[in-house]
């Protein structure tokens, strides 16, 4: 069939008007007019060949150039590259759906960064200007891997312009982590042990980046070369902007003062414990105005004090910073950047008191075997992500929270060599009992030797993946309660079926490992 063919040249209306075929979250077989599915060869990249060539009426190109040229409002033309990008099922409360995966945008091209200029850089053209189109992404039940020809199924929520160049503060923040890949490789360029220094770049750096990660490491043979990359929390988060939108929620908070890197950051953390250092939460609370929720008195005493949850500090961080949030969580800047905040409350010896929850474990990934350890969620959320701790002391045992002292802060990054030994040894043990039918379920007991019973009344269970006791990562699993099991698998269960229920499981980080880690670290 001759069909009419659009050039590469939009203007932003054009681009809503041929975008409202999304509309009710159609899919993309149904907005595939054109039947590239079944005509495009190869069928890598299948999503967008079906927006540029069946929605805004492209031919199919394979150039190596910017997908489209979208007028502004100064009149210009200006390059700007279509991203299509799964999100799935979350396994979070707080959101439905969550990114899939980090966004590749372009080699690192080592031998030519040394030699750019950020503004008209291969990476500043690549980010200047995109439109983002977001799709739901469905495995069927024991699918491991969806052929590029199951994408039709897949429903389009929706689509956001984001043109970074024209947002100074956000363009200083990927020039600040464009900067840093390539001061190291310049500082490397003459060096003759170079290429042993190549795979190092995102470990030497990976600690100061705000928005991208790197990967994979560079390597000679077989020939791999690094890309840049959006953080998988970045493109979740501008996501979750976007649906929060669309679907009239509360969006997440921007703090008034803006911060472009880890040392602008790190420098108003700083101030803020040399300023509150030595106060108490219930003093933090009163300088700060913060709400006092509820009050608790105490037998003997003669007036009553306030009583707050154990999140109170996150409040206190948030509202130093100048926000309103309760919860770190709710901030935009430390999801984009993946900053997790978690309150460390150490004894007068300094043995931290909790145990700290981090992820829910992501089953579909698990089982599927081709996948190697660096391309997993699991590994990526250790790599990209840093844990703001921060520190309170514990005046005695018996002290309410109210008398806990603020000490101040501490960023803790995972170092490689830890998240290839014992993290990694956790992963690959999960996958191993999983894929190979080695869960075994027994029953718990209480120390008197009695069988332990849960509130539904049912024997409580466990099964065989690492514990508290085994080492410093461990899993334990999360549900409603015992009637709701969601993973299956094979093994030894105990009704001998041979197939074993059990809940969703998180992993788990020792209060003891992070204070020996911290003692290692200054105070921010």
């Amino acid at each position: 069939m001759d069909w009419d063919y659009h050039d590469k040249y939009f203007t932003k209306e054009e681009i809503d008007e041929r975008f409202k075929v999304f509309e009710k979250e159609k899919t993309f077989g149904q907005v595939d007019e054109r039947d590239v599915f079944h005509n495009q060869v190869p069928a890598k990249g299948i999503a967008g060949c079906v927006i540029e060539q069946s929605v805004l009426h492209m031919k199919q190109n394979a150039m190596q150039e910017a997908d489209l040229s979208v007028l502004q409002s100064d009149g210009t033309y200006k390059d700007t590259e279509l991203k299509t990008t799964g999100v799935e099922i979350s396994n979070k409360q707080s959101e439905k759906y969550c990114a899939k995966e980090p966004m590749s945008i372009t080699a690192v091209s080592i031998g030519t960064i040394e030699h750019e200029e950020f503004i008209g850089s291969h990476f500043y053209n690549k980010i200047a200007h995109l439109i983002f189109v977001f799709y739901l992404y469905q495995r069927n039940e024991g699918q491991k891997v969806v052929p590029y020809t199951d994408y039709e199924k897949f429903p389009i929520l929706g689509y956001e312009f984001l043109d970074i160049a024209d947002d100074p503060e956000e363009l200083e923040k990927f020039e600040n982590d464009w900067r840093l890949a390539h001061d190291y490789l310049l500082s490397i360029e003459n060096n003759p042990d170079r290429y042993d220094l190549y795979p190092l770049l995102h470990q030497k750096i990976k600690q100061n980046l705000f928005y991208i990660d790197i990967a994979p490491r560079f390597k000679l043979k077989p020939k791999q070369s690094p890309r840049f990359r959006f953080k998988k929390s970045y493109v979740n988060t501008l996501f979750q902007q976007f649906y929060a939108e669309k679907m009239k929620k509360k969006k997440l908070e921007k703090l008034q003062k803006d911060f472009s890197s880890y040392s602008e950051l790190d420098d108003r953390l700083h101030a803020l414990t040399e300023q509150y250092r030595g106060k108490t939460i219930e003093e933090l609370v009163d300088i700060l105005h913060i709400h006092k929720l509820s009050v608790a008195g105490r037998e003997g005493e003669q007036f009553l004090r306030p009583k707050f949850s154990k999140r109170i500090s996150e409040t206190i961080v948030v509202k130093m910073l100048g926000g309103t949030s309760r919860s770190i969580s709710n901030i935009e800047l430390f999801n984009k950047i993946g900053l997790i905040g978690k309150t460390i409350t150490i004894t007068s010896s300094g043995i931290e008191t909790e145990e700290m929850k981090l992820f829910t474990m992501d089953l579909d990934e698990i089982m599927d075997e081709t996948l190697s350890f660096e391309n997993t969620s699991y590994y990526e959320y250790f790599s990209t992500h840093q844990i703001l701790c921060i520190v309170f002391e514990e005046p005695s045992e018996e002290a309410m929270l109210n008398d806990n002292i603020f000490l101040g802060f501490k960023r803790l990054a995972f170092d490689e060599t830890i998240i290839n030994g014992m993290i990694k040894d956790v992963y690959m043990d999960i996958c191993d009992k999983i894929n190979n039918g080695k869960i075994v379920e027994s029953f718990c007991y209480l120390k008197d030797g009695s069988q332990r019973i849960n509130k539904t009344g049912r024997p409580m269970v466990s099964i065989n993946f690492p514990k508290q006791k085994d080492g410093d990562i461990f899993v334990r699993g999360t549900g409603k309660d015992s009637t709701v099991k969601p993973w299956v698998f094979k093994g030894d269960a105990i009704d001998g079926s041979g197939i074993v229920h059990t809940y969703s499981q998180q992993i788990w980080i020792k209060g003891r490992y992070i204070t020996n880690e911290l003692k290692k670290i200054d105070f921010i």
